[in-house]
């Protein structure tokens, strides 16, 4: 501060600078400067979440382990004792003859006995008969004394597994992400479809209105069609079904493994709902109604961001209405669905009925409002993790990517001619730079593969 006032106060001989024109610079400067300053904050926030999500990865990854651990010790012990049970069964079955011959050497020698050494006759006849069964006993002593019977087991563990692991030094690999550019292009390079339909939906058509990637790689996705939650993993196979009570129109992420759902019926139910992925499945964990329809939703720092399709409000994630940051009754749809940025700077609002995407602040101003001729009645919009913003346009059948002040497209990614049929979603995987699309009255998601 003492250095800059000494520049101040010193006495120039240059000509005089324009105050306004040196204050603008000065504003715009540190403007950029707070955007940094944001943008850093931001990443410090997403570093933590990542080790946390890290951290459950890791988790995964061990119970994974112990699981298929476990099956080879049961395995392990089912076949010893599969190997107890032969050897018992032969060694009971040997044993049973010894058991015979000895009993039927014992009646002889108990005969004899009775004859007594008085009756010679009878003695020479059985000692004649002795002979033959002693040749028969010593010839069975013979055979299984030559004989060798397992008569106990060991273990021994496996070398091979105790050798592998040895050469490991963690548990896997310590990925390092970096920072992309917002308005770097996407393109899309292949495409294919997969089916999302279940065996318990009442309707062979899905319309699938949000679309959320959780920590793992898999998404979660909202079918309004049949009014349920679906869990769909890495390969796009349904593993897991939430079933609700009314329409559910969209979906954000909350925590690693949670999710926020928006829940309406157009009369009398209007609720945010949460739901875990809990081993696999989908468990509702709490819910919070609202007074207002309840359309869109996004999640930064504990707080929701809720659409009414006329106005959008903010919610503390236990459900307290916090403010209504924007209104637009002039049209029905005005205000439909949202999305937020990393740093919780700009909401991104889609206007179905007004053709646009509206950039808006945290404070509710708007910074700029998106027209384009391929963009028509826009239904749902989505930030990825590098801050590429994405909107999909129902009517005109594309998905456009913006650039992240909404100010001008970047490019069209989708079109009808690519398989695009009144897109209502849109959502993007990091872990495989999937671009996901969910359409009106349609069983599939189409899944893109970009660059």
């Amino acid at each position: 501060m003492i250095y800059f006032a000494a520049i101040l106060a010193s006495p120039s001989s240059q000509s005089p600078v324009d105050f306004r024109q040196l204050m603008t610079d000065i504003k715009t400067t540190l403007d950029q400067l707070m955007m940094l300053q944001h943008s850093r904050e931001a990443d410090i926030k997403s570093l933590e979440e990542s080790y946390q999500t890290s951290l459950q990865e890791m988790n995964r990854v061990r119970k994974k382990i112990n699981a298929a651990l476990d099956e080879l010790e049961m395995a392990t012990f089912m076949h010893l004792g599969e190997a107890v049970t032969s050897l018992k069964e032969k060694l009971k079955t040997e044993l049973e003859k010894c058991t015979d011959m000895y009993e039927t050497a014992e009646s002889f020698r108990n005969a004899v006995c009775d004859i007594g050494d008085k009756k010679n006759e009878l003695i020479f006849l059985a000692h004649k008969k002795w002979l033959d069964k002693k040749r028969q006993l010593n010839s069975f002593l013979k055979q299984k004394r030559s004989q060798a019977y397992a008569c106990s087991v060991s273990f021994q563990g496996s070398i091979d597994i105790e050798r592998y692991l040895s050469t490991l030094s963690c548990l896997g690999k310590v990925l390092y992400e970096k920072q992309s550019d917002s308005d770097h292009a996407l393109t899309v390079i292949d495409k294919k479809e997969c089916i999302v339909n279940c065996g318990d939906d009442t309707n062979v058509r899905c319309g699938i209105t949000g679309i959320c990637c959780i920590s793992d790689g898999q998404i979660i996705i909202t079918d309004w069609n049949n009014k349920n939650v679906k869990l769909v993993d890495r390969q796009y196979k349904i593993i897991s079904q939430y079933d609700v009570s009314s329409y559910v129109f969209d979906v954000c992420r909350t925590a690693p493994f949670e999710v926020a759902v928006t829940v309406e019926d157009n009369k009398n139910t209007h609720e945010v709902q949460f739901i875990s992925v809990h081993e696999g499945t989908l468990v509702i964990q709490r819910k919070f109604k609202v007074q207002h329809a309840c359309i869109g939703i996004a999640h930064h720092h504990g707080e929701l961001y809720v659409t009414s399709r006329d106005a959008l409000y903010k919610y503390s994630s236990s459900g307290e209405r916090l403010s209504k940051l924007y209104e637009d009754t002039s049209t029905y749809g005005a205000v439909f669905k949202c999305a937020v940025n990393q740093t919780g700077e700009i909401i991104y609002v889609t206007s179905y009925s007004r053709c646009a995407l509206l950039a808006i602040d945290k404070d509710g101003t708007v910074l700029s409002i998106f027209i384009d001729p391929e963009l028509a009645q826009p239904w749902n919009d989505y930030v990825t993790a590098h801050g590429h913003v994405l909107v999909c346009g129902r009517n005109s059948n594309t998905v456009i990517q913006v650039d992240s002040r909404a100010r001008r497209k970047i490019s069209t990614l989708l079109r009808h001619i690519d398989g695009v049929h009144l897109p209502l979603s849109v959502g993007f995987t990091k872990e495989t730079g999937s671009l996901i699309v969910g359409q009106w009255d349609n069983n599939k998601l189409l899944i893109c593969t970009t660059n």
